[in-house]
């Protein structure tokens, strides 16, 4: 029968850390059973646009002030 991995002990801040410990502090954290009932959501952040988007949000600015214009200039010669 397959027994279940060793508990890690409490993490206790110290003047000094390695990535090994902080590795292990935040296994301990995911493993941690919340203490509360209290569901508390992650704070929302504005989602980054990655590069595709932006280059799509630019060239598409572009794009509608160059339509914009040539438009302008279409109907002056019309007019």
């Amino acid at each position: 029968m397959d027994s279940l991995p060793p508990l890690l002990p409490p993490h206790h801040p110290s003047t000094y850390s390695t990535d090994e410990e902080d590795i292990a502090s935040e296994e301990h954290k995911f493993w941690q059973i919340p203490s509360s009932t209290l569901i508390i959501s992650p704070s929302f952040q504005k989602p980054k646009l990655n590069l595709a988007s932006q280059v799509k949000q630019i060239l598409g600015c572009t794009l509608e002030q160059a339509d914009e214009e040539i438009e302008r200039e279409w109907l002056n010669r019309q007019g």
